[in-house]
């Protein structure tokens, strides 16, 4: 079938990169008389399977209704003997090793299943690139090409693949299958670095690197005020603890892409592991804390919806502390006529405080959603968890009444409203872009207010009051979460049809509006988000509804009935 001609560039796209020039090779007829036993690698790319990736591709164009172009492009990219040689239904990939010695140098080896030698041989043939035989051996080819060359040794139904001279003569290579196929029966395509299997003394030496990079990067500037220094300074110092955190005590970083056309769904995946007992493990795990308190808002019906509700470690918690302290002095100098002065503010000290109050806590709990107010008109709200909501009005108005005085400052309205007790001020801003106007369907304008132990807030045009008092109401009659209330420290669900419901610009494409309005339809729009702990550490997830998958499908079609074929 032609098909499978598309599939071969996939194979030797995924493994030549390995042979990046000429090596002379020097193999041996015999065996020397010992061997390095088996490593582990460092790192594992994996693909599922040939089929697995005939499967996806089929299905990309099938939802995109374009069926026809599986057999099209694998029309024109030749007939390469059905992949003959190849097993079609068992892994391929690359293992990465390390070679003995300092510095350690890496070996990428590729390991692709083979059915018959003969046949592969055969396959190989039909490209620029000649498998040929090692005299005197039956597990030992040369790939020689006409810039490159390779080494292959065939082994337990696999042909590996490499460029380091002599590497299969000193290193025994155990079957692949115990380390890919987990990963292969969860992902179609997966990367996992191991970083166990990093010997301690470089992952020692990575961390002494990131130090001295970071202590050059976080020396004070010329001119930098310190405020703005000590913000800088503790985001790059809470970096470097996480970074060193997982060199030290991560066991491994695993990446996977799966699509399904069963679930009718794409997922992204990414997580990290620590090692079990270890501090950082028990920071992964407790990161979920507690759930949120704005569980009610949790609607996957709305254009856009994030939520955060995360426990901060002693790291976190020094880092935004400082960070709080510079900001506060930058803001200072801004309600001082742009002078730094010591005094700070009443209104100011209110908030900083508040704001100190609430990392003590260390919990993060927020939520913020785009809510459709009618067709393509947009209003957003939303709220956070505060330590002391009614400090912080008081600094609010405090600040604001101020600002209200001041003959450059235009655009706000004191305690133009209240429900529950909760005072909120009306802010315009001085110019909003037509963009912006499109998308709440009108001039937008802000309301802020604290109350409850909850920051409020909310824009767009008037009618998204109204929706934030019914958010509050919301969250009041739902109660706090219990036990059973479902928790992730981070989720978003983002849903695409909403949006292409905006007006549009006037220089916007109107044909790629067109393809993905056709694209998404209310039942499959959406791209969901989740960050949630695991028995050994933490993982992301990122779910695409089918409508994405039909969206890039009609995409790719759109370039191929581009091209011209001859």
């Amino acid at each position: 079938m032609r098909r499978w001609s598309l599939v071969v560039v996939l194979v030797l796209g995924l493994v030549s990169p390995l042979l990046v020039g000429p090596v002379a090779y020097g193999q041996q007829a015999d065996e020397p008389a010992t061997k390095l036993p088996p490593v582990n690698p460092v790192a594992i790319v994996t693909c599922a399977s040939i089929e697995r990736f005939l499967v996806d591709i089929d299905w990309t164009f099938e939802t995109a209704g374009r069926p026809e172009l599986t057999d099209f492009i694998a029309g024109q990219l030749g007939n390469v003997n059905d992949l003959k040689g190849i097993d079609r239904n068992k892994p391929f990939g690359i293992l990465l090793f390390l070679a003995p010695g300092l510095p350690p140098r890496p070996v990428p080896v590729a390991f692709v299943p083979v059915t018959d030698v003969e046949d592969l041989i055969k396959t190989v043939g039909l490209g620029p690139m000649k498998m040929t035989p090692v005299e005197g051996r039956t597990d030992r080819y040369e790939l020689k090409g006409p810039r490159r060359s390779g080494s292959i040794m065939v082994q337990d139904g696999f042909a590996f693949l490499t460029n380091e001279k002599d590497f299969f003569e000193d290193q025994e290579i155990a079957n692949p299958i115990p380390l890919v196929a987990p990963l292969a029966a969860r992902y179609d395509f997966s990367v996992n670095l191991r970083i166990r299997e990093i010997p301690s003394t470089i992952r020692d030496v990575v961390v002494g690197m990131l130090r001295t990079t970071f202590a050059a990067e976080m020396q004070q500037r010329d001119e930098e005020p310190d405020s703005i220094y000590k913000m800088r300074k503790a985001n790059g110092t809470s970096l470097l603890e996480f970074l060193t955190n997982v060199l030290d005590q991560g066991d491994q970083f695993l990446l996977g892409w799966d699509a399904s056309k069963e679930n009718k769904s794409a997922v992204l995946e990414w997580q990290i592991d620590a090692v079990p007992g270890s501090g950082f493990g028990k920071y992964l795990k407790e990161v979920a804390g507690k759930p949120t308190t704005f569980h009610a808002m949790l609607n996957d019906a709305h254009p856009l919806t994030i939520a955060g509700s995360w426990s901060m470690d002693k790291r976190e918690k020094k880092a935004a502390a400082e960070g709080m302290e510079g900001l506060t002095v930058e803001l200072n100098k801004a309600l001082n006529d742009n002078m730094y002065t010591d005094v700070i503010h009443p209104g100011l000290k209110k908030i900083h405080d508040v704001v100190q109050a609430s990392i003590e806590d260390g919990h993060i709990d927020l939520c913020i959603q785009m809510i459709a107010l009618e067709k393509g008109k947009f209003g957003l709200v939303g709220g956070a968890r505060v330590a002391g909501a009614e400090t912080l009005a008081v600094g609010i108005r405090e600040i604001l009444d101020e600002l209200s005085t001041r003959h450059d400052v235009k655009g706000i309205e004191l305690d133009t409203d209240t429900h529950l007790n909760i005072s909120f001020h009306h802010l315009t801003p001085p110019g909003v872009s037509d963009g912006e106007k499109r998308m709440y369907g009108g001039q937008p304008s802000g309301w802020i207010g604290a109350g409850g132990r909850n920051f409020w807030f909310c824009f767009g045009t008037p009618e998204v009051f109204t929706t934030l008092t019914q958010t509050i109401d919301l969250v009041q009659t739902s109660g706090p979460p219990t036990a059973t209330t479902p928790s992730a420290p981070f989720q978003v669900v983002f849903r695409m049809a909403p949006w292409l419901q905006i007006p549009p610009d006037e220089d916007e494409d109107s044909a790629e509006r067109e393809m993905a309005q056709e694209s998404f339809s209310a039942q499959d729009d959406a791209a969901r988000l989740t960050v949630r702990p695991t028995d050994t550490g933490i993982r992301t997830r990122i779910q695409l509804d089918e409508g994405f998958v039909r969206w890039v499908g009609r995409s790719l079609a759109q370039q191929i009935d581009g091209l011209e074929v001859p």
